[in-house]
């Protein structure tokens, strides 16, 4: 039985980092805020907690091997703005730590799904 997505620690994680960077994109500079790179970090956040939701509903690994990569460009994006300094780095650090547990977490998913 598939289990309710709201009750995944890596859907929690997940929503709990989206909503972190919300609160963080708003203070990037006015023209990243509709189609620059605070927009795309937060499509990006809205993605995953999609992806998530669609790899518990579906047998096998390919929709968490989809979720490993939108995680990787998050991890790339954010990155992008600490050295833009659209981001201070302890707010970098906090994004970052929860952005490479959301990975460990997809693959340990993905193990228990191959056994």
């Amino acid at each position: 039985m598939v289990e309710r997505h709201e009750r995944l620690k890596i859907w929690q994680k997940s929503y709990d980092l989206a909503k972190d960077l919300m609160q963080v994109t708003e203070r990037f500079p006015r023209p990243q805020q509709r189609d620059g790179l605070a927009s795309e970090i937060r499509q990006t956040a809205l993605s995953l907690i999609r992806t998530v939701m669609l790899a518990n509903s579906v047998q096998g690994t390919a929709v968490n091997q989809d979720l490993d990569q939108e995680i990787d460009y998050l991890q790339v994006i954010v990155r992008l703005a600490r050295d833009l300094r659209y981001i201070s780095i302890g707010q970098y650090e906090v994004v970052a730590k929860k952005i490479v547990e959301l990975g460990k977490m997809n693959g340990g998913w993905m193990k228990a799904k191959q056994a």
